[in-house]
């Protein structure tokens, strides 16, 4: 795998052993990740009874000096919930810190495809796999969230749908790093994001072609469809109807999570035009599926509007 990086485009280590082949259908590989280690092995049964056991002693102790603090007596209800609850808590980690689970990934030009391996080397891989062309749409969300006004957590998912709706393949997760993406190139993010570049280079081409040809290509957002064709936005609310030269588009960006759409020209028009606010068309990021690719082939569309 020396051929090809990581998902985060750093160098795969010597160590990595990808325990399944990517498939044929997901076309040229651009980038891929593993858990696996060559050396990695299960743990055996008495192992993984002594660490188990360990966490339950552990979390009984926490859940004791809990209790103390905090001065529950057995009277009352919620000293069984932390000498039980803590106990519980820590059996649990003490098994999911000696399972052997790993995955294994991979994108290509055409697809994705993921692979889990559980409980043994010698088990045959579960795979998820999806070929660009099954899916219509890419749905991303990214989300921040604060407790008491201070940065907890991000969450994020990339979620991919056909044509009925359904999902059919789907990347989500969370991260603590307020300032950006994870740090660490082996974080699962990494397969979302560098996933979303390969469908949006994908699926960028085929549009352009569209257009080119003389076609238009919808998007979806918030019960509206906007169209873009060669020079034109077209903006459809129900039966109204709301069409926008290219070339008065002035400005197209993301901003506190929306994208924005700006014209001087049409800052004053339409009934349309005035539901967004003197020429400003404004939409939230996260509930336009194929965001990202509305973005690029706008931006493309202004390039060769301009150089016209």
């Amino acid at each position: 795998m020396n051929e090809i990086e990581n998902h985060a485009g750093q160098e795969i280590p010597e160590e990595s052993d990808f325990f399944a082949e990517a498939p044929k259908e997901i076309g040229v590989l651009l980038s891929g990740h593993t858990t696996l280690k060559k050396n990695d092995e299960p743990s055996g049964g008495m192992k993984r009874m002594v660490v188990a056991a360990a966490g339950t002693g552990v979390g009984l102790l926490v859940g004791l000096g809990i209790t103390h603090v905090a001065g529950l007596t057995p009277e009352r209800v919620p000293f069984y919930l932390w000498v039980i609850g803590m106990p519980l808590f820590g059996l649990v980690a003490g098994r999911e810190q000696t399972a052997f689970l790993h995955t294994c990934t991979y994108v290509g030009e055409d697809g994705l495809a993921q692979y889990t391996l559980k409980k043994s080397r010698k088990r045959r891989p579960g795979a998820k796999v999806l070929r660009f062309d099954d899916a219509e749409s890419l749905h991303v969300t990214l989300v921040d969230h604060y407790g008491n006004a201070f940065y907890e957590k991000t969450t994020y998912a990339y979620e991919w749908k056909d044509r009925r709706g359904t999902t059919c393949f789907n990347v989500e997760g969370s991260y603590c790093e307020k300032s950006g993406p994870p740090k660490d190139p082996c974080h699962p993010f990494h397969f979302g994001a560098a996933s979303e570049d390969a469908w949006n280079d994908h699926k960028l081409d085929k549009m352009v072609a569209t257009i080119e040809n003389g076609g238009h290509v919808p998007f979806q957002v918030d019960g509206m469809t906007l169209e873009l064709g060669l020079g034109t936005l077209n903006i459809y609310d129900g039966e109204r109807r709301l069409k926008w030269d290219i070339n008065h588009i002035d400005s197209v960006s993301l901003r506190d999570g929306s994208i924005i759409v700006y014209s001087d020209r049409y800052r004053a028009s339409g009934a349309i035009s005035q539901l967004f606010g003197n020429g400003t068309i404004r939409f939230s990021y996260g509930s336009m599926p194929n965001a990202h690719l509305f973005m690029m082939l706008l931006k493309l569309l202004l390039g060769k509007s301009e150089a016209k």
